[in-house]
């Protein structure tokens, strides 16, 4: 674009390129520019957005997991099935189309469940395993949007 403007300001008098118009192309030239910095900016922040998940999802014999969402973050609660009451509590982190979390179980101290999800390409289902501490059990996990 500089090269554009450049060549513009450098044109011979009697090339058919007045004051006037020139002005015009110069302008014209800097309003192209900022249009695509503007695209690639919007391009860059829509590529660069992690998945929203917050809310709750459904395990499939009805506990619920409740996501706290701020930009990659994750507080999450797990509600038991029968009880109704959170039995676990933890975070996680978003990186691209995968989950990586950790909960503690809210009612055992040293009881800890790690893993990750992964986001369905539909936004609507999370899944993959769990390993649990201390005793390296190892869980599925299916859930689906609420």
């Amino acid at each position: 674009m500089d090269a554009l403007a450049q060549a513009i300001e450098q044109a011979p008098a009697g090339a058919g390129i007045d004051k006037t118009k020139r002005k015009h192309l110069w302008w014209l030239s800097n309003v192209v520019a900022a249009g695509i910095v503007l695209a690639a900016f919007a391009t860059w922040y829509w590529v660069s957005q992690p998945p929203k998940i917050e809310g709750t999802w459904e395990l499939p014999d009805g506990g619920q997991w409740i996501f706290r969402q701020k930009g990659r973050d994750l507080q999450i609660d797990v509600v038991h099935y029968e009880t109704r009451e959170v039995w676990q509590r933890g975070h996680g982190v978003i990186h691209d189309s995968t989950i990586r979390f950790q909960l503690d179980l809210v009612f055992e101290r040293g009881h800890r469940y790690e893993g990750q999800l992964s986001v369905g390409a539909d936004l609507k289902q999370l899944s993959d395993t769990a390993y649990g501490s201390p005793l390296g059990d190892r869980s599925e996990i299916r859930l689906r949007r609420h």
